[in-house]
């Protein structure tokens, strides 16, 4: 008899350790959490660490401009920009193109007080979201080719 009580005790010990430690980890989790290992400042550095395909590399300034997407046997779709890097244009959209979509997008790039540089750049769609306050598709795209010029006009248009 004496043995199957302390058999029940040993088993009583071991369940309240087991739930102990699951506390432990629960309260250590919440902690972790709530303490991420990373300070305020390193919020403004990370932008510049490629962690993924979507992962913004450049800085961007507004751009509010009318631009066209083109597509292969398609008439010019009009949109409106946001904003610009060198790696890539922010747009409304009235169309839903997928992720990985190619197409050409003609942009009229501001270059000086009153003068526009024209440029058709190849693009690809990174991610695509409607907006209802934009009563649209917010669409980002990637240059997959730099043609002459654009790095220059976007350099010149970030630095007004």
């Amino acid at each position: 008899m004496a043995d199957s009580q302390q058999d029940e005790q040993s088993k009583d010990a071991a369940v309240q350790s087991e739930n102990e430690t699951e506390v432990s980890t629960a309260e250590q989790a919440a902690e972790d959490a709530a303490s991420p290992d990373f300070e305020v400042s390193d919020l403004t550095t990370a932008r510049n660490v490629p962690a993924g395909p979507d992962r913004r590399q450049y800085i961007r300034r507004t751009f509010r401009s009318t631009a066209y997407l083109v597509f292969p046997q398609r008439d010019p779709i009009p949109v409106q920009t946001f904003d610009i890097s060198l790696g890539g244009v922010g747009i409304v959209a009235p169309v839903n193109p997928p992720p990985k979509t190619e197409c050409d997008i003609l942009l009229n790039i501001p270059s000086g007080s009153s003068s526009l540089t024209k440029m058709q750049v190849p693009s690809q769609v990174m991610h695509s979201v409607f907006s209802s306050s934009e009563n649209g598709f917010k669409v980002g795209f990637r240059f997959t080719t730099m043609p002459q010029g654009l790095t220059a006009a976007i350099l010149r248009f970030m630095r007004t």
